[in-house]
């Protein structure tokens, strides 16, 4: 009789062990899976939001355009949007330091709001066919849930980006 009893016990301690070798794979795998999908959608949302930019310095002229962008990414979570020169974005946030950021160089960084998650993406040069490119408020920093509208401005050969909350997005 006792046997049986350590048979059931070594038996069902090396189930309890299989089981949470299990459960632990799964989860591990989910999370790595999560957080790839959300940095190529926040890296989508970079790329989207440079180009909409980049359309309006190649204009030259004086501009007013609603930047579009979706309101969440995975998970219905809102996110964080950060245009600015690499040097004031790496001055401003110590998580682009590792980043190989070119201070004369405008970038759109879109980042979960916990700072884990991040794409970046580069506009152009801060010098541009011989028009110099500034940001106001270097770096403009706004939320996903906000409407905003960039207001372009071109004075001599400076093109001036300003990024102006005129609402709330709703869904």
């Amino acid at each position: 009789m006792v046997s049986s009893i350590v048979t059931h016990v070594i038996g069902t301690a090396a189930l309890m062990v299989v089981l949470a070798m299990v459960i632990s794979f799964t989860s591990s795998t989910t999370s790595y899976v999560i957080y790839n999908n959300e940095r190529r959608v926040l890296v989508s949302i970079a790329e989207s939001i440079a180009l909409q930019l980049k359309y309006a310095i190649n204009s030259r002229s004086d501009t007013n355009v609603t930047l579009d962008y979706p309101l969440w990414v995975v998970g219905q979570q809102p996110y964080m949007i950060l245009v600015g020169s690499g040097l004031a974005l790496k001055n401003k946030y110590d998580f682009l330091w590792s980043q190989n950021l070119s201070s004369d160089a405008i970038y759109v960084i879109v980042v979960s709001i916990d700072y884990r998650v991040y794409g970046c993406k580069i506009v152009c040069n801060q010098s541009f066919s011989n028009y110099f490119i500034v940001v106001e408020d270097d770096p403009a920093q706004f939320s996903s849930t906000r409407l905003v509208q960039l207001r372009q401005r071109v004075i001599g050969d400076t093109i001036i980006l300003e990024f102006v909350v005129i609402g709330d997005k709703t869904p």
